[in-house]
């Protein structure tokens, strides 16, 4: 980034976006990622770049709530979510709602974060964007087994594994292999669990 001067916002935007999702998504570091994702929003606003700065309101708002301040976390992707509906962009609207439902997810309101999620779902089906159906159909089982239902939460991970697996998404099935031997430990089927778990580790 730092050889990329100011000015250059035709390459600075996606570089930053690319920045915060790996700190969250890949290190897990929500404050640096937050910290990136706020440097996007301003350069964004000062580029009128009205897309990035919807990607940096959501990375914002999902960075918000994993680290534990939901109301400001469900402010921003709100805010991310009208941004990506005022431009038309279906694709964002559905990662926004996305990251809606986890944040209610992760703060117990399941009922409201299986209808974000639902309606993600129709966006990435609708388009065809498979790497946002991977990922909303992972995050609707992670809810379900929250919400005590592990039997629910089996069907919706070995989905999201079986289409990733169609679509020879490596990194995606990977990443849902130890969620599902999760879900299939709470369901009772211990020796399911364990075949996922090692298939994990290989």
């Amino acid at each position: 980034l730092e050889f990329l001067p100011e000015s250059d916002s035709a390459r600075r935007l996606p570089t930053l976006s690319e920045m915060s999702a790996t700190q969250s998504n890949d290190m897990r570091d929500h404050e640096g990622a937050l910290r990136t994702a706020r440097l996007l929003r301003d350069e964004a606003r000062k580029a009128q770049d009205k897309l990035h700065e919807t990607i940096a309101y959501r990375e914002m708002g999902w960075c918000q709530g994993f680290m534990g301040d939901a109301r400001s976390g469900l402010e921003n992707a709100r805010r991310a979510l009208t941004l990506a509906r005022s431009i038309g962009n279906r694709d964002q609207e559905g990662w926004c709602l996305n990251t809606l439902g986890a944040i209610h997810a992760t703060h117990g309101d399941h009922a409201q974060a299986i209808e974000c999620f639902n309606q993600a779902r129709s966006i990435f089906e609708a388009a065809g964007e498979i790497r946002g159906l991977i990922n909303v159909i992972g995050n609707a089982g992670l809810n379900y087994l929250g919400l005590g239902e592990a039997e629910k939460a089996t069907q919706f991970l070995e989905k999201g594994l079986e289409i990733s697996r169609k679509h020879d998404m490596s990194s995606r099935y990977n990443r849902g292999l130890p969620n599902l031997g999760m879900a299939r430990y709470e369901t009772g089927d211990v020796p399911g669990a364990i075949r996922v778990l090692e298939e994990a580790l290989h």
